[in-house]
């Protein structure tokens, strides 16, 4: 439910929520089972709500608060301190585990290359920028073919 939650919160742009329901999912997934903390898609789904929350900061728009019900003190404090140096971390995740993975997930892998490139910028650091932008547009691009591309 959480993992739906977090998803679902991401669309609608409600960043907080989407943080914390992912992060006590993952939480929770470390008692019962390691998969969910090896998944590169819930790394990348919690970074992609740090940026939210950071771009939501910087254009001055306000996202929904924290609830204050109980989640993890850490996680909050990271969040409201610097939720860009934690999608930093999220995305170095993702991309481990990807990089583990090697064929599974490109999807995810190029996802967190290009929000690693965003960070980058944002914190004024273009050198990696560039080896990102050369591994992004390097990399095979997946040709898709539909029914009106015959026509």
């Amino acid at each position: 439910v959480l993992y739906n939650a977090s998803t679902c919160a991401l669309e609608i742009g409600n960043y907080h929520a989407a943080y914390e329901c992912m992060s006590r999912f993952m939480a929770s997934s470390l008692s019962s089972s390691e998969f969910f903390t090896r998944d590169p898609f819930s790394w990348r789904l919690l970074g992609e709500s740090c940026i939210g929350i950071y771009s939501s900061r910087k254009n001055g728009q306000q996202s929904a608060s924290n609830s204050g019900d109980g989640s993890s003190r850490r996680n909050q404090h990271d969040l409201n301190f610097n939720p860009i140096a934690k999608a930093l971390d999220c995305f170095m995740a993702c991309i481990a585990y990807c990089n583990k993975n090697n064929e599974q997930h490109q999807d995810h892998l190029e996802s967190a290359r290009v929000s690693l490139a965003y960070i980058w910028m944002e914190l004024n650091n273009p050198a990696p920028v560039i080896r990102l932008a050369d591994l992004v547009l390097g990399a095979p691009l997946k040709q898709v073919v539909s029914s009106n591309d015959n026509d």
